[in-house]
């Protein structure tokens, strides 16, 4: 046996810090659980985990894996932590945990979330982790929308993004919005009023929908006109948004354009220095249940 932290794990068995080019290999565990990720949603993640991306081996087979950000020392996330069906009840999940969470404290960071599936959230209860929202993930190509804005922002409008970000979300995550903004088919709308930004919105063409998210306004009015213009944009395609249940008024517009909820899920938090900083009256749409 070898040991991991507090656990042992099978001496067949090995645990190593992923790399870009394990995306595809990855991709394989979470597509058995039915998740709507591809490969460069892999390699993002992995790219933004910076060395916080861990998978488990037996001999050349990914049997385990599991993947933490943080932003500056003030937020951290925990991701994509899944074991291979075979592989379950044999303490994986536990080693892979502990794991990220020992890397998100060495980085010194204070609060920790994730989104889990109800039925696998009590498996984060005895680390202490608790239940905040509800984070549920609408699906649907949309009613006919009146065009009321189409995408107008520009590179120019990136600092503002990431400043409007920080703010909302509670943490910089520059390398995130970059990399958003500069995806496949990616399109930013944008509502400025003269030199101040009050809101965004980003989209990326995914396999077989649009994505919506980030999607940030301090006004319900101006937050429901991106996203109709999102919509009557991308007309007759099928479009995903993921909200939270702490704006209700997110999930008001959504459903008014005719999305349905497909998957809903639990976040959780663990605070060693209060509760995390994010504004979600303002946050209408996150970038995915992985990043937040």
């Amino acid at each position: 046996m070898t040991t991991n932290g507090t656990h042992p794990i099978a001496s067949e068995l090995k645990i190593r810090t992923l790399e870009a080019d394990d995306a595809n290999r990855a991709l394989e565990l979470s597509r058995a659980e039915g998740w709507l990720q591809n490969a460069r949603d892999w390699e993002n993640l992995i790219r933004w985990s910076e060395g916080g991306a861990y998978g488990i081996e037996d001999g050349n087979t990914l049997v385990a894996v599991g993947v933490c950000c943080s932003w500056g020392n003030t937020r951290g996330r925990l991701a994509n932590i899944i074991t291979h069906r075979d592989y379950r009840h044999r303490g994986l999940a536990k080693v892979i945990i502990q794991t990220l969470m020992r890397t998100l404290q060495k980085r010194g960071v204070s609060v920790i979330d994730l989104d889990a599936n109800e039925d696998v959230s009590k498996m984060y209860a005895p680390y202490g982790f608790v239940a905040t929202h509800d984070v549920d993930l609408y699906m649907g190509t949309p009613k006919t929308a009146v065009p009321v804005l189409k995408p107008n922002g520009t590179e120019a409008d990136i600092d503002a993004i990431i400043n409007l970000d920080t703010q909302i979300f509670g943490a910089p995550r520059p390398l995130v919005i970059r990399d958003l903004v500069h995806g496949p088919d990616a399109k930013i709308w944008v509502d400025r009023e003269e030199e101040q930004l009050n809101g965004y919105l980003i989209t990326h063409r995914h396999d077989s929908f649009i994505k919506v998210g980030p999607w940030v306004h301090h006004d319900p009015t101006q937050a429901r006109a991106m996203l109709e213009g999102v919509a009557s944009y991308y007309q007759g395609a099928k479009i995903r948004v993921d909200t939270i249940s702490a704006n209700p008024h997110a999930v008001s517009i959504v459903k008014d354009l005719g999305l349905e909820c497909f998957r809903q899920c639990q976040n959780m938090v663990l605070t060693s220095g209060g509760k995390p900083p994010l504004r979600a009256q303002a946050y209408f749409g996150i970038v995915a249940p992985t990043v937040g």
